[in-house]
């Protein structure tokens, strides 16, 4: 029977990190894999590894569910873009080429080796996108990876391919592969005679790529006017049908392309199943705080902790009376009994010597944080609930519960967010304090537009349903904020979107709605910064994105989300700017 595991696919997160260029979701293509029977969730988008806890997360439902429990390997992958010297200029130019290649993590210690060499290719790599070349991929451990020439836009369409190709057999050993794949085209049937050459001539093995960026055919039109809504073009590849297939399908498109014998086929779709092998990736939930004092026991930590809020609180407050050191202590307990005095031991390190550095606190406090009398004695807060004629409630900022499978969560008003920054990186280390990364996904109004320019709709009229769907976007907005205490209120049995458009472009209005929550952008978190006492380049990675304010110069980000971040209980520092007034 035959069988394969698909390694080359792209979903909507390869839109934020390169170009429009694909409508679905990981948990579309785990579908659809469940259903087939894979047994592994790899996702390589472009120029960047994927959202890795989206996908162990779903494998992770899978392994849980009651009714039907399915066994499915999360595994990091990328198509990295290559180049043989990223440093390298000639008459000061660099070279510009950016081959694809394909990388996939055996293992965590493969998937941290990935990050690091993608943050490398982020950080020194960057010219139009980010590059990996030979000097970043000999500092991989082959052990850990597979390695594959990709699509008809990797190595073996350069003049100088089998060169380039014996290299990265140098570094990649017995798991460096010649990926062919199925297409019809013109340029894949001589992509894939250049891969049987190198076979034939080394015996290098051979691995099926789908390269799928939607699953079904009848998906393709979607992806056709996303990148027509762009304005992209691929030239003879857009042609190409990418949808994932079958491994009978598959079969039949390589027999019809006539290039693979029967055995070269099955060889290649048969060692896809090598994945099958691999251990993945997994992540914990437990809590990730930074520690400021390594090597000091936790209990010592603890001490160093109520040390520094009782000599604080004092300083500020004076001694306070039996019923209110009673509260401080409780506070204080809490905290130690949840494991998390590293954060607040952490955050006034930081807020301290930020200020130092010319950074200015607001401590009057934001959300629920000023109801926590240690954040008063810490600093974080001008508020002293304890002598405040406002009754205050210490459980709204923490509570053993909710710190139970969480992090507190204190939100800092700051001006010259840069000194606070410079400190968490003079405390952490250079890679150890960076702006998470926040990804832009499409709206109502926006997947409206997005159909309209791939639909070549008149200007009139695109820009008379745009005021429409704006006045409902306006009124879910009011709705919400006007029922915000009502946990049962649903938006959508009140405010209908049907109700403001007009009747004859409702159709265009319910086509656009295909395109709603697609991952469309990245751009630095407007407020919360990863803090990590590990070096995130390794950890999590670090990406290249671009500036909210426009400025030209380059602006790094961890790549993980704040979502993610809360979810994995990673350290997120939430640094909300603010401009003085003088």
């Amino acid at each position: 029977m035959l069988e394969y595991e698909g390694y080359h696919i792209h979903t909507c997160y390869s839109n934020a990190l390169t170009q429009p260029d694909s409508t679905v979701f990981i948990k579309d293509y785990a579908k659809a894999y469940r259903e087939r029977g894979h047994k592994v969730l790899c996702i390589s988008e472009h120029g960047n590894r994927s959202n890795v806890w989206e996908q162990f997360d779903i494998c992770e439902a899978y392994k849980n569910d009651k009714d039907s429990p399915y066994v499915m390997t999360p595994i990091a992958a990328a198509e990295a873009y290559f180049v043989p010297d990223r440093l390298k200029e000639v008459d000061g130019k660099k070279d510009g080429r950016n081959f694809h290649l394909i990388l996939v993590a055996k293992d965590m210690e493969g998937f941290y080796e990935l990050n690091e060499a993608l943050s490398e290719a982020n950080l020194t790599g960057f010219y139009s996108k980010a590059r990996v070349d030979f000097d970043i991929l000999s500092k991989l451990d082959y052990k850990h990876f597979i390695c594959t020439t990709a699509c008809v836009s990797g190595i073996l369409k350069d003049e100088s391919c089998e060169q380039l190709a014996c290299q990265l057999h140098e570094i990649f050993r017995e798991n460096f592969y010649l990926e062919v794949q199925h297409h019809p085209q013109r340029i894949q049937a001589e992509t894939n005679i250049k891969a049987l050459r190198l076979y034939k001539k080394y015996n290098w093995p051979l691995i099926y790529g789908t390269d799928s960026h939607y699953i079904n055919k009848e998906d393709k039109i979607l992806r056709t006017e996303l990148m027509k809504s762009a304005n992209i073009t691929y030239g003879d590849e857009d042609s190409f049908d990418l949808h994932l297939p079958t491994a009978a399908e598959a079969f039949k498109l390589f027999q019809t392309q006539g290039v693979l014998s029967k055995a070269q086929i099955e060889e290649a779709m048969e060692n896809t199943l090598i994945l099958r092998d691999f251990e993945g990736i997994h992540f914990t939930k437990e809590k990730k705080i930074p520690n400021s004092y390594p090597g000091v026991p936790i209990e010592k930590r603890n001490y160093l902790y109520k040390k520094t809020v009782c000599d604080e609180y004092i300083k500020k407050a004076g001694m306070p009376n039996k019923e209110e050191a009673a509260e401080i202590h409780a506070e204080m307990d809490t905290i130690a009994d949840t494991g998390t005095a590293d954060y607040f031991l952490i955050m006034k390190r930081i807020i301290d010597k930020g200020i130092e550095y010319g950074g200015v606190l607001t401590t009057t406090g934001r959300g629920s944080g000023a109801s926590f009398a240690t954040n008063y004695a810490m600093g974080f807060s001008s508020i002293n609930r304890l002598h405040c004629a406002v009754k205050m409630y210490p459980e709204r900022f923490i509570s053993a519960d909710r710190l139970a499978n969480g992090l507190p969560d204190l939100d800092c008003n700051m001006a010259n967010v840069s000194a606070f920054e410079k400190a968490g990186k003079e405390i952490l280390g250079e890679y150890g304090c960076l702006p998470m990364i926040a990804f832009g996904t499409v709206k109502t109004l926006s997947a409206f537009k997005l159909l309209a320019r791939a639909r070549d709709l008149d200007f009139d009229t695109s820009n008379a349903v745009s005021k429409q769907i704006q006045n409902y976007e306006q009124d879910v907005k009011y709705a919400k904020e006007n029922n915000s205490d009502d946990p049962d209120y649903d938006v959508d049995d009140e405010v209908q979107i049907e109700n403001y458009i007009d009747d004859q472009y409702i159709k265009l209005v319910e086509d656009s709605k295909q395109y709603k929550g697609i991952i469309i952008s990245t751009s630095p978190h407007p407020c919360a910064h990863l803090l990590l006492d590990k070096d995130i380049r390794r950890e999590i990675g670090v990406i290249r994105v671009k500036s909210k304010s426009g400025n030209k110069d380059a602006v790094y980000a961890a790549f993980i989300d704040g979502k993610t971040a809360d979810n994995y209980n990673y350290l997120k520092a939430r640094y909300l700017a603010f401009s003085m007034v003088t």
